[in-house]
């Protein structure tokens, strides 16, 4: 008759227990990342809109900045014609 292998090594328990709350740790951080690929997929058509937002308002603001750039010169230019009275 054959006799069932009996663990004989002191620590067998601690490991069992290690190994299982290390496959739950495993287990849980497959879901985790499972769920980011999945909310990765959900917002990336929401990101390529807020880039071409993005782009556009940089122009705009690109647009605004040159208005003034022109306009601080125009009134630094009628300044310097006006001179200063004292």
């Amino acid at each position: 008759m054959i006799q069932p292998h009996i663990e004989k090594r002191a620590n067998y328990l601690d490991i069992e227990e290690r190994l299982s709350k290390q496959d739950a740790i495993l287990i849980e951080l497959k879901s985790i990342i499972e769920n980011h690929i999945r909310d990765e997929k959900e917002l990336t058509p929401v990101i390529k809109e807020l880039v071409k937002t993005w782009e556009a308002a940089h122009w705009l603001i690109n647009l605004v900045k040159w208005v003034g750039i022109i306009a601080g010169a125009f009134i630094a230019f009628i300044a310097l014609l006006k001179g200063t009275k004292p």
